[in-house]
């Protein structure tokens, strides 16, 4: 690493691996959440994570929302500062997942997500190696993003348990 002055600095860091054994993997899973009100392919995250970047000293939180007419919004949550980015023209995979809780009537309506700056950020920076993403709101609950490292996008997420091929990485972040 290089210090705020420049000079190079060696950082070690120990991390803890602990390797399963194959009866032990089915205590694994992934984090129980509702049914995602919307799921929507997102612009190149490179592309959120510039904005993001931008709004990070603006806000500790963004409202992350989509809508079912290929639109993604990500703004400012602050009574100070007001701002919004929005990617029109996505695609929505089609899934094989329960239907939501309540019938979509307007396509327009986003459906929204409250979450940390600082968290929306750990997603984004998988953005170098990320073919592509899927982001699944669960509104006023979470986000879930399906990150594709291989550039697969014929093996979207299939309802609360993701199928394991092409899907390299999974984040669900959540805001207390």
């Amino acid at each position: 690493m290089v210090s705020q002055t420049g000079a190079k600095l060696d950082v070690t860091q120990e991390v803890l691996v602990r390797i399963l054994r194959v009866s032990e993997m089915s205590l694994i899973t992934e984090p129980l959440c509702p049914t995602p009100d919307v799921y929507i392919v997102t612009p190149p995250l490179a592309e959120v994570k510039a904005m993001a970047e931008q709004i990070k000293p603006l806000a500790t939180h963004v409202c992350l929302s989509a809508n079912h007419n290929g639109a993604l919004r990500l703004a400012i949550v602050g009574s100070d500062v007001v701002g919004e980015a929005t990617w029109t023209g996505l695609e929505h995979p089609s899934v094989q997942a329960p239907a939501p809780s309540r019938p979509e009537a307007n396509p327009h309506a986003f459906r929204e997500v409250h979450l940390n700056v600082r968290a929306l950020q750990s997603v984004l920076n998988s953005a170098n190696v990320a073919k592509s993403t899927v982001a699944c709101l669960c509104t006023g609950y979470c986000a879930v993003f399906y990150v594709y490292l291989n550039g697969q996008t014929d093996a979207y997420p299939t309802g609360q348990h993701a199928s394991r091929e092409g899907v390299n990485g999974v984040m669900n972040v959540r805001d207390m």
